[in-house]
């Protein structure tokens, strides 16, 4: 959990959620969904580990 990094998480959140507003095929859609999970993810963690 230390080596997450937060700022990368919360950019790669940005554009799951950016990918997430454009037209796109359901397989696209699908990948900006698990994307934005897991960016979610990281920043949840790396909150729950901070001192």
């Amino acid at each position: 959990p230390e080596d997450i990094d937060r700022n990368r998480a919360r950019e790669a959140l940005e554009q799951a959620q950016e990918h997430m507003r454009q037209n796109q095929s359901k397989r696209e859609y699908h990948l900006s969904q698990a994307a934005m999970a897991r960016a979610l993810t990281r920043l949840k963690l790396s909150s729950r580990y901070e001192n």
